[in-house]
């Protein structure tokens, strides 16, 4: 199962993304069940990354969360208003907190089940809790979603680091929390649309678009034409080895640092794959990082001219560097699908680290003014082990995501200084967090036990939702 990891520094950047709004992304296709809902982002603090949030409201009347959209993970929870954890001084349940996260109360809802099923759910980071699954309809965009199964954190330790935070899980539903534990399933949010006759298939289409502009989206049961240019690429889901499909990993073929065309040099491709080739990988919008083996990331530092070592990570790199158009170039399933990052939004300003937020401009005028003069870390989680074609089995290990060492590092750095969003993984399994999903539309399809993959249109302001093409 893929345990949630996060230690909730978080500052939020931007409430709503999107010029149109929440009615307009939350516009809905009846005649082909298909519908849009907006996604949101925020910077954590101290390190800067960014993640996306979902805005989703559980019960009768609706009580809202404010979740991480998390493809790495397969459980909705959130904290109960009454408990100990929101009541907490690390709790950002109520107003009282500069973002507000939300809870739910049983009491306040007239068509709340508690089932007979106990959340028991732990953090990489050390935190773990411990309440009950309850039946409700939930709220997404302009659709409610009825009998659907979610955890409520009634109690639980959140750890002096940490902050309580709900976490939207929309994985595989054999990945959820109780299903190594005692076998337990439940047909989680994706598959309870499915199940209800809302979507006519378990897909949805994820649009995150460049953190420095906003408007992110989530078409579920279809595809938005609108957001990606070119074919989408196929990639099959990997199952694990007992034969499950418990989380979104895949084949990871390659990775490669590209020059411009048009620069003065000639263009230049830098493979940065290990002569052993690379462990399979989990594709992850919770991640806030690109987590990649480490022989990669020392392969990637020596071509950029910065320094790494695998206590404190990358060291930082003139923020300049994006205007060079280099791109970081990501294949799939034997090269078949191919993603290219544009190494501009690789990059972390170091004058929006370690601020206790602010809106998204700040962010954007930060990373122009550099170029014209670690959540927490990321981590990777399952007990699952994974087979590919190069290697036997694979295993994901909680990490520590702690590291003082690596945030001091980048306190450290100079004006016109960035910093890589990215980070090393376990030797057998990589991750593809946040960043990536930037310049790719994705699509996750639990019908076919695939995803999809194309480059995104950055900045789009259209939307053509269609079922997902044969």
């Amino acid at each position: 199962m893929f345990i949630p990891r996060y230690s909730f520094e978080y500052y939020i950047i931007s409430v709503l993304l999107g010029s149109h709004g929440h009615d307009v992304l939350a516009q809905q296709q009846q005649q082909q069940n298909i519908f849009q809902v907006p996604m949101n982002i925020f910077q954590s603090q101290p390190d800067g990354f960014f993640q996306p949030i979902m805005e989703v409201g559980a019960g009768t009347p609706p009580q809202i969360s404010r979740a991480i959209f998390d493809t790495g993970s397969s459980d909705f929870i959130t904290p109960e208003t009454e408990g100990s954890l929101c009541q907490s001084d690390r709790g950002m349940c109520g107003q009282n907190s500069y973002f507000t996260s939300g809870s739910f109360s049983i009491d306040q809802s007239s068509s709340a089940i508690i089932t007979q099923t106990q959340l028991d759910t732990s953090f990489a980071n050390g935190q773990a809790f411990q309440g009950a699954f309850v039946q409700e309809t939930l709220k997404v965009g302009n659709q409610s979603v009825p009998q659907v199964q979610f955890g409520l954190m009634q109690q639980g330790d959140i750890t002096p680091a940490g902050q309580l935070f709900p976490v939207l899980g929309v994985g595989p539903i054999s990945g959820e929390a109780n299903a190594l534990k005692d076998g337990t399933i439940y047909d989680n949010l994706p598959a309870q649309m499915r199940k209800s006759g809302m979507i006519n298939a378990n897909l949805y289409g994820v649009y995150m678009n460049d953190f420095r502009n906003g408007n992110g989206s989530v078409t579920f049961g279809g595809v938005d034409m609108a957001k990606f240019t070119g074919q989408l690429q196929e990639a099959p889901i990997m199952p694990d080895d007992s034969g499950e499909i418990s989380g979104f990993v895949t084949d990871f073929s390659s990775i490669k640092l590209s020059s411009n065309e048009n620069a003065s040099t000639s263009p230049e491709t830098i493979d940065l794959t290990p002569q052993d080739g690379l462990p399979p990988v989990l594709l992850d919008t919770g991640n806030p990082l690109i987590s990649i083996p480490e022989a990669s990331a020392r392969s990637l530092a020596n071509e950029l001219g910065i320094t790494y070592d695998a206590q404190n990570g990358f060291g930082s790199i003139p923020c300049s560097i994006g205007a060079q158009g280099e791109t970081i170039d990501f294949a799939f399933n034997g090269g078949q699908a191919k993603i290219s990052v544009p190494m501009e939004m690789m990059l972390i300003p170091a004058s929006s680290v370690g601020l206790p937020g602010g809106p998204a401009e700040n962010f954007t005028q930060g990373a122009t003014n550099a170029a014209s003069r670690s959540k927490s870390r990321g981590v990777i989680r399952s007990r699952h082990s994974y087979r590919s074609r190069k290697r036997t089995h694979y295993r994901r290990q909680a990490r520590d995501t702690a590291r003082p060492s690596r945030i001091s590092t980048r306190q450290n750095a100079g004006a016109g200084d960035c910093f890589l969003a990215m980070d090393t993984s376990p030797a057998d399994l990589a991750s593809i967090g946040a960043p990536f999903f930037q310049a790719a539309y994705f699509v996750f399809d639990m019908e076919a036990s695939r995803m999809l993959m194309a480059q995104a249109v950055v900045n789009a302001t259209e939307s053509n939702m269609q079922p997902l093409p044969s």
